[in-house]
């Protein structure tokens, strides 16, 4: 869901002057709560963290008049976490290794510029793994934002922004320009009475500014009271509404647009859950139902006839007590059992895990279903919907980086310790993905030795598993060098 320039008309005619920001701001978060991509980022966030629809089952039983619960009755809730694992196979297969972010002109040397900008993103290790997390939300929410902001110290800082709370307003229905971002989330305070108390804050970002709101106990959005700076205690002072950012010698300044940029997960922005839930949530629960006839079957069912007790209660207590049951002259006690339609199970389970890798575009790693030693072509067609995923994934991530280092760039342009080189621009900036994938290495070696003479050797080597990673006109020379016969020492060497 998202809201325009338009809406934001609409409402505000509709809403009066009075109390006007507040009504729009509670409106916006209320319908934003009620929408089905809200319920489907929910869904995402859940079965990655393995809570399935299963969780919430009840067995019931019909007393006559209502419903009730049976909680003597097995209740097993088993689940498999296939969403986890496609999520993580798509994710570790695009970004899984770190990406090579180098210039488009292989004349010019932006090795700082791009050491930079690691260093803005995080650091040269921690901005690979914000990397995958912002792609891990994508992939469970259909869409991650992640947010730069500037601290009191001059610091530029980039964290990934849940997207469940964020609302995006664009100038049309077309999404063409993002004008503003509503970021909200809770926090706990502790009232006079010494007693928790949760609040919402909210914070509305335009081009220029960010207006901050505090949720009152009555319930509604009014802007937090500004303070001026305190230096002998420390306090930096509250502006509001305050510029996007405020560098250490006092200067202010803003990006000129919304700080935050969004990775969408594929473009109708669906999750990866949506394909495969129902199959998911029916996996679930086939497997948990033959996991409770199982423990039913153990709990044998007696047919009785001439029963010479009171109720059936008492029947169970003689016979786990006493090892024996009451019977009349003519009675009978017969343990009767049901026998399950494994075979049937069986081939729905196996139809249901195969639609789910299926439809949600992940691969089967089963034993029976790769086989002992699959061929090259085997692998690809294995492999081709995950591939068709990773592409969708990689051509979103290239223009979310994109618009991240142009607004990284306008801060390098404007902080004073940093000096940009000529060429220093996102636009001269290219990402390259060090994916993986499984392939058949003795067809691969067999078909790199066939086209010895036909190819050049460096080209060969890069291909050659072995020689993964390691610079391949070093390794042709290591092999010419092997080539070659050992010098002479003596004449007893060469008799």
């Amino acid at each position: 869901m998202y809201i325009t320039q338009a809406d934001l008309v609409r409402w505000r005619l509709q809403f009066g002057a009075e109390n006007q920001e507040s009504a729009i701001i509670r409106h916006m978060i209320e319908t934003w709560e009620k929408s089905d991509e809200f319920k489907a980022m929910g869904d995402g966030i859940k079965y990655y963290k393995f809570k399935h629809k299963i969780n919430d089952r009840a067995i019931t039983y019909f007393d006559g008049q209502t419903y009730k619960e049976n909680f003597q009755a097995p209740n097993h809730k088993l689940k498999h976490p296939f969403h986890r694992n496609a999520v993580d196979q798509k994710v570790d297969k695009t970004v899984g290794d770190q990406p090579t972010i180098e210039s488009t002109n292989p004349e010019q040397d932006l090795t700082e510029y791009v050491d930079t900008l690691k260093m803005l993103m995080g650091g040269p290790k921690k901005w690979h793994k914000k990397i995958q997390k912002w792609a891990k939300g994508a992939s469970n929410k259909g869409l991650e934002w992640s947010h730069l902001f500037v601290d009191p110290e001059g610091k530029l800082w980039w964290i990934i922004t849940p997207a469940q709370w964020i609302i995006p307003v664009y100038d049309t229905a077309h999404e063409e320009k993002l004008v503003a971002v509503v970021r909200y989330y809770d926090v706990v305070e502790i009232d006079q009475h010494n007693e928790e108390k949760r609040r919402r804050r909210v914070e509305w970002w335009d081009d220029n500014q960010v207006i901050y709101y505090l949720e009152t106990a009555e319930g509604r959005y009014m802007r937090e009271a500004g303070r001026d700076p305190d230096p002998e205690n420390g306090d930096p002072g509250f502006e509001n509404p305050a510029p996007h950012y405020r560098l250490i010698d006092g200067s202010a300044g803003s990006w000129g647009e919304p700080p935050f940029v969004d990775l969408k997960n594929n473009d109708d922005l669906s999750t990866d859950l949506e394909p495969v839930k129902p199959l998911i949530d029916g996996y679930d629960l086939a497997n948990s139902d033959f996991m409770n006839d199982l423990s039913a079957i153990q709990q044998v069912i007696w047919k009785l006839k001439g029963y010479d007790g009171t109720d059936l209660k008492e029947f169970m207590n003689d016979l786990l007590v006493f090892k024996a049951i009451r019977l009349d002259a003519n009675g009978d006690a017969t343990a009767e059992t049901v026998d399950i339609p494994k075979e049937a199970r069986e081939t729905m389970l196996d139809r249901l895990e195969r639609d789910i890798h299926l439809f949600g575009r992940s691969v089967n790693t089963r034993g029976d279903m790769v086989g002992g030693n699959p061929s090259g072509v085997a692998l690809k067609f294995l492999f081709a919907f995950l591939e068709i995923k990773s592409k969708d994934l990689k051509s979103n991530m290239d223009m979310a980086l994109a618009r991240l280092w142009a607004l990284m760039d306008k801060y390098i342009a404007v902080v004073g310790d940093i000096t940009a080189g000529e060429n220093w621009a996102a636009d001269n900036l290219k990402i390259t993905y060090n994916e993986w994938l499984i392939i058949n290495e003795a067809e691969r070696v067999d078909g790199i030795s066939k086209s010895v003479g036909i190819i050049d050797h460096e080209t060969l080597v890069a291909a050659h598993p072995y020689a993964k990673g390691k610079d391949p006109a070093e390794v042709v020379e290591a092999v010419n060098k092997e080539q070659k016969p050992a010098p002479l020492t003596s004449f007893d060497d060469e008799v």
